[in-house]
């Protein structure tokens, strides 16, 4: 819960490196969360695991200019040493559900593998999702009456998913399975906010 009292402020971002790199090595801390879009987030928590992917474009893909510095960079930088060294790991994650770019294609590609008959089901309420979560970005006005149907869609896959849930581990992880029913979670907080 560190905050900060202006975004962007260089010395907000150093002091949360600080803190971090103190509570890992002296606290057993292992994970760092922001406000960010959880799908893109792991994407940056991947580069910090394994070195995998250019860590600049990964903070860029968060959307957030206020994140998307010098600072913040370093401090992704040192997680990643710090694991590589085999002190960590310490987990990168994000919190947020603001966008659905990200999420759309994890359910799509999970249910493309998992349940191939379900896909077109997910695709056509998820294109529509897609539509609302780009008029929110661009700031467009939505009725509940457009909305509303679109987020029952996106319940429904979600519920369709969890409900399904026990038979998925036959070809995948627990872990594979859960991921993409959180990310089916984020199309419908993402549609409804």
């Amino acid at each position: 819960g560190l905050g900060e009292g202006t975004h962007g402020t260089s010395e907000f971002f150093q002091m949360k490196h600080r803190f971090l790199e103190y509570l890992a090595q002296n606290k057993g801390f292992t994970i760092f969360a922001m406000e960010a879009n959880m799908p893109e987030a792991d994407r940056v928590n991947q580069y910090v695991l394994t070195g995998q992917g250019d860590p600049a474009k990964l903070l860029q893909g968060l959307y957030f200019w206020t994140w998307n510095t010098q600072e913040v960079l370093d401090m992704i930088r040192w997680i990643r040493q710090y694991n590589a060294a085999g002190n960590g790991p310490i987990l990168f994650t994000g919190f947020d559900m603001q966008y659905p770019q990200v999420a759309i294609p994890n359910v799509e590609s999970f249910v493309a593998q998992a349940e191939p008959a379900y896909l077109a089901t997910v695709q056509g309420v998820y294109s529509q999702a897609a539509r609302i979560g780009q008029s929110y970005q661009n700031y467009v006005s939505q009725s509940a009456a457009d909305v509303q149907p679109v987020v029952d869609g996106c319940h429904a896959i979600w519920q369709h998913l969890s409900q399904n849930r026990s038979v998925y581990p036959a070809n995948f992880t627990a872990h594979e399975v859960d991921w993409a029913i959180q990310n089916a979670v984020i199309v419908e907080q993402a549609t409804y906010q």
